[in-house]
C-alpha cells in the first residue's frame, strides 16, 4: 500500500488541504492535511497582507508498515498541531519580507488564547485486509471521516476549554521544571566541577547527544591542562585545586586529631593519597552522575505527554 492509497479512503471535503507522504525509503505511509481554524473557535491566526490566514490545524495521520499487530491491525499515529505557513520555510518572521505575516496580527495572534499541540497515537488502528477503522479506546469501529473530525474537535478545545486550562498549567510546569529548575542546576554543577576541580566535559562525537537528551560517559570527564602537574613523577596528571584541598584537610587533621601528629610517615602518605583519589577522582565523578541524573530527569519530563 502507497501513502496516496492510504489517502484515498478518507473522504476528504473542499476545505482540507491534502499532503501525501513521499513513499521513499521509510516504511511510515500517511498523508497530512491543513484545515483552516473557525472564527469564533478563539484563537486568531496571523494573516498576510491580503487577510488571509497563516495559521493552519495541521493533521497528520499515518502508520508504520513494518510494525503489523498480531491481530493484523497497524497502529495509526495521529499528531494534530497549530502550522505556521510561514515559519514552515522560514527561521522567525521577517516582517520586512513582504510574504511574512504583518506585525501587528502576529501580535494579535501571540495574545490571543493558544491551541495545544495533540499527539493521540495508536488510539486508532487500521486493518488493511478488513479495510476497517477501529477505536482502540472505545473498542468500536470508527469511519475514516470521523478519525480527522475527532482530530480537529480535540485540538479545537484544547483553546479555552476547563481541560484545556489544566492542561496548559501541567505543560507550564513541564516547561518551568525543565528550563527554569533542571537546566540551571545542571550548568552550575557542571560549572564548580570545573571550578573547583579543574574537570571539564569533554564532547565525544559517538554520543554527540549528551548532555541534551542522554547522560554523559565517565570518560568524558578529563581534568583542565595545564592547571595540574605530575604526580610523584608520575605521568599521572593532578589538579592543582586537589592539591589545595588536600593540603587544607591535612592542616584540619593534623590540629583537629591530635593523634594522627605522631603517625608514621607511610600511614600519611596513605591518607594524603585517599585524600587526592577522594577531591580529584570521587567527587568529581559523583558530581557527573548527578549531572547526568538530572539529565535523564528533565528528558523524562520533557517528553511527559499529558493526555487531554
Amino acid at each position: 500500500m502507497t501513502s496516496n492509497d492510504f489517502a484515498k479512503k478518507f473522504n476528504f471535503a473542499g476545505e482540507h488541504e491534502l499532503i501525501i507522504w513521499k513513499d521513499d525509503n521509510s516504511s511510515y505511509i500517511g498523508f497530512s492535511i491543513l484545515k483552516d481554524y473557525p472564527e469564533d473557535c478563539g484563537f486568531i491566526p496571523a494573516k498576510y497582507k491580503n487577510g488571509r490566514p497563516d495559521h493552519k490545524v495541521l493533521i497528520k495521520i499515518g502508520f508504520d508498515s513494518k510494525q503489523k499487530q498480531d491481530d493484523g491491525n497497524f497502529r495509526l499515529l495521529t499528531n494534530t498541531i497549530k502550522y505556521s505557513r510561514y515559519l514552515g520555510d522560514h527561521f522567525g518572521y521577517n516582517f520586512e519580507d513582504e510574504n511574512s505575516p504583518t506585525r501587528e496580527s502576529v501580535n494579535i495572534s501571540n495574545l490571543s488564547p493558544q491551541p495545544i499541540d495533540l499527539n493521540e497515537n495508536f488510539k486508532f488502528s487500521f486493518n488493511e485486509l478488513e479495510n476497517v477503522f477501529k477505536d482502540n479506546k472505545d473498542y468500536k469501529n470508527i469511519s475514516p471521516e470521523e478519525i480527522i473530525k475527532y482530530l480537529f474537535d480535540i485540538h479545537i478545545k484544547t483553546i479555552k476549554s476547563g481541560k484545556a486550562f489544566i492542561l496548559k498549567a501541567k505543560l507550564k510546569a513541564r516547561d518551568i521544571t525543565c528550563e527554569k529548575i533542571l537546566s540551571p542546576i545542571i550548568k552550575l554543577i557542571i560549572g564548580a566541577n570545573s571550578f573547583l576541580f579543574d574537570k571539564i566535559i569533554i564532547e565525544d562525537k559517538d554520543n554527540w547527544l549528551a548532555g541534551l537528551m542522554r547522560p554523559y560517559k565517565h570518560n568524558q570527564l578529563s581534568t583542565i591542562y595545564p592547571q595540574n602537574i605530575p604526580f610523584f613523577k608520575s605521568d599521572i596528571k593532578i589538579s592543582k585545586k586537589s592539591i589545595i584541598f588536600v593540603s587544607i584537610s591535612m592542616i584540619i587533621i593534623w590540629f583537629l586529631v591530635k593523634e594522627l601528629r605522631e603517625i608514621n610517615e607511610v600511614f600519611s602518605i596513605s591518607i594524603v593519597l585517599l585524600l587526592i583519589l577522594f577531591f580529584d577522582e570521587i567527587i568529581p565523578h559523583l558530581a557527573l552522575c548527578l549531572i547526568n541524573n538530572l539529565i535523564r530527569l528533565r528528558h523524562y519530563f520533557g517528553n511527559k505527554n499529558f493526555k487531554f
